[in-house]
């Protein structure tokens, strides 16, 4: 037994010099130089196939990341893109609306001056004209006074408010005093119509009224009040009127002051 173990021995110590293997490695050895010339350490090479198969994996692997890379760069050209398509559209968009705004503006404005201007030239115009009176002792004073519609519409809800007095001439508060009076409502005046219009003191004209008016001085007789209608548009309108006997003439004449219409 002995000797087969030291047989042992010696092919184990032939295939790995340096003696035991539990002991120590002699200095100077070189374990990965012996490693080299044993066949345990040597790695056989891949398959060509295997070889060829790795570079394509490799390759396709790298197309992917290029593709996804490509695919990201473009997308996000492509929403820059898009973005600013929908910057521009907006821009495009806000232009046309406010070119359309304007245009309807002007158009508006163009449509409400030129219904103004109708307005204007169809209105119903009424002025006074003509005056009679009647005026002797003892009877009620009365003026017939013509009131034209010079207009080319009627003058509907017309009212009249009227007054009178001997004196000077008429105040601010004696004008807003008769202005204010319940007025009286008459018929619509039609275009190119002329409406008389009664007015009327119940009382009797005295024989010291008839002095003062029919004798020449600064005092007068003054007829005077306001006219309102609407016409065909309901918009409203005035005629102030004012009107004096003059004594010298025996005529009626208008106060300048407080005559005018709108």
């Amino acid at each position: 037994m002995t000797g087969k173990t030291n047989q042992d021995q010696s092919e184990k110590d032939e295939e790995y010099p340096g003696g035991d293997f539990l002991g120590e490695i002699p200095s100077g050895y070189d374990q990965y130089a012996a490693c080299k010339t044993d066949k345990c350490c040597k790695k056989e090479p891949y398959p060509r196939w295997q070889r060829v198969l790795g570079i394509t994996n490799i390759l396709i692997a790298l197309a992917t990341v290029g593709l996804a890379i490509f695919s990201g760069v473009q997308t996000h050209i492509t929403k820059i893109g898009i973005d600013s398509s929908n910057a521009y559209s907006r821009r495009l968009l806000d232009s046309s609306i406010a070119l359309n705004n304007r245009a309807m503006m002007y158009t508006k404005a163009s449509t409400d001056s030129q219904y103004k201007v109708t307005k204007i030239e169809l209105r119903a115009r009424v002025y006074f004209d003509t005056v009679f009176s009647t005026l002797l002792i003892g009877k009620p004073i009365q003026l017939l006074v013509d009131f034209v519609n010079f207009g080319k519409t009627p003058a509907i809800d017309v009212k009249i408010t009227d007054t009178y007095k001997v004196g000077t001439n008429v105040y601010p508060n004696e004008w807003q005093k008769a202005i204010n009076h319940k007025p009286t409502r008459e018929p619509p005046i039609a275009p190119g119509q002329r409406y008389k219009m009664l007015m009327r003191r119940d009382e009797p004209l005295t024989q010291d009224e008839s002095r003062v008016i029919f004798t020449p001085s600064n005092l007068h007789l003054f007829w005077y009040g306001r006219l309102t209608y609407k016409d065909a548009f309901q918009d409203c309108w005035k005629t102030d009127f004012c009107l004096f006997y003059d004594q010298i003439l025996e005529h009626w004449y208008a106060d300048t002051i407080w005559t005018n219409a709108n």
